[in-house]
């Protein structure tokens, strides 16, 4: 569909934003369901953030998504969040209307989606193992804690963020957080979920942030890393574990977010493609991404 003066403007904002890959899988949805609309990445400085959401108002757009490093410091410019990302503490998703800016998280959902139908897993009752307790994590760590886990332990390299993670998310569940210098050994070998929330393997240089020998036979892998195999992902396959990286988070969360701004039903298979598609150009051929 050509670009005129009445297409809607949605995009994401980031540091850096070179990578994303959401404009191939927003911009398939909006061709799909003949929208005119365009989605299109803006790179924002965090000394910048605030006057760039202020320009979004005066420029028309409609809405954004937010990824790092901006998920937390971008709530302070809006002017109402959704219950689920105030207590989450991040934002990823923000719609505009009527010089309004309005935040949700999408994240949450997106992961707990993918969980279930990439992973085939409920983690009602399930121990889990979290790494990291950035914007993403937060999301993570609400959302499995209002899904029934059964326990939940955060690890962070700064502990002080693991801490008031697990205090933020402690209301609907067993939520707590370990110092990075402990033994993770124990944890570890109690989890049945272990989640790499962290930027861990996204350098190719990057070992994994788990040593392969702690992976046991009952234990499932998520990584949110989602535009490499990492080492992770790789060893847990190796040992014939049932492991994903963020392909399932990241399409679905997107999904979410094109229903809040649009209202109508997201073309799913659709995004799907456009997103194996830029994999492939991206990555390895014959390298199932979302899996």
């Amino acid at each position: 569909m050509p670009i005129n003066g009445k297409t809607k403007i949605y995009g994401i904002i980031g540091h850096p934003i070179e990578h994303t890959l959401s404009p191939a899988m927003q911009n398939a949805a909006f061709m799909a369901l003949g929208i005119n609309g365009v989605y299109v990445p803006f790179e924002v400085k965090p000394d910048d953030l605030g006057k760039s959401i202020k320009s979004f108002l005066l420029t028309g757009v409609c809405g954004f998504n937010v990824t790092v490093p901006h998920k937390i410091s971008c709530m302070k410019f809006l002017d109402k969040i959704d219950d689920s990302a105030k207590a989450i503490g991040a934002v990823n998703t923000v719609k505009i209307v009527n010089k309004k800016l309005f935040g949700f998280n999408t994240d949450g959902i997106g992961f707990l989606r993918s969980l279930k139908e990439d992973l085939k897993i409920d983690p009602k009752n399930k121990n889990i193992f979290v790494i990291g307790s950035g914007g993403a994590s937060r999301a993570v760590v609400w959302t499995l804690a209002k899904a029934g886990a059964k326990s939940i332990v955060v690890v962070d390299k700064i502990n002080q963020k693991a801490l008031e993670l697990a205090s933020t998310c402690s209301f609907a569940g067993d939520v707590k957080s370990i110092d990075c210098g402990d033994n993770w050994a124990s944890c570890v070998s109690g989890a049945d979920i272990l989640i790499n929330a962290s930027p861990i393997g996204m350098k190719d240089t990057d070992l994994s942030p788990i040593d392969i020998k702690l992976l046991h036979k009952r234990l499932v892998i998520f990584d949110l890393i989602y535009n490499k195999h990492t080492k992770l992902v790789k060893n847990a396959k190796a040992k014939g574990l049932k492991a994903c990286g963020g392909f399932g988070m990241l399409l679905y969360q997107g999904v979410e977010a094109f229903e809040i701004w649009t209202g109508q039903k997201p073309p799913v298979a659709i995004m799907r493609n456009a997103l194996i598609s830029q994999f492939s150009l991206r990555g390895p051929r014959n390298v199932r991404w979302w899996a």
